[in-house]
């Protein structure tokens, strides 16, 4: 069983293979247009609520302000009200 990571590098785009056995297992392609800011962990302000939407927008330091769903919203609440909690104690 060979398992090979494949990769081509160019200033327009790189591409990255793995091939097990003969097949391709796995492709991708960076271009540097293509970059995205999804996934990525920023340290921010909350700049606006909106409760009607579920959600926050965040200036993260760049052009446009970062956008936080509800769900999301609630846990950095919940782990900021901890830390004052125990900030008063102290």
């Amino acid at each position: 069983m060979s398992k090979e990571i494949l990769i081509n590098a160019e200033a327009q785009e790189k591409r990255v293979a793995i091939v097990q056995d003969g097949l391709l297992l796995e492709f991708h392609i960076e271009r540097p247009q293509d970059r995205t800011t999804v996934g990525n962990i920023y340290k921010g302000r909350i700049e606006a609520v909106m409760p009607s939407i579920g959600a926050a927008f965040v200036d993260i330091g760049l052009p446009k302000n970062g956008f936080l769903i509800c769900r999301r919203l609630n846990l950095l609440m919940n782990l900021l009200r901890r830390r004052s909690r125990l900030r008063l104690k102290k």
